[in-house]
């Protein structure tokens, strides 16, 4: 089993989250407004 890493967070400007998930080859960046109510992958 790979370990892998995921995270949220918060612009600076409080718009938008981000979902960062990471292992040791590849990561990704996915977000979406705070006012969102039904984010979705696109």
């Amino acid at each position: 089993m790979n370990p892998f890493s995921v995270g949220i967070g918060l612009t600076s400007d409080e718009k938008y989250f981000i979902i960062t998930a990471s292992d040791h080859n590849a990561s990704e960046q996915h977000y979406f407004s705070v006012n969102e109510k039904n984010p979705n992958q696109s």
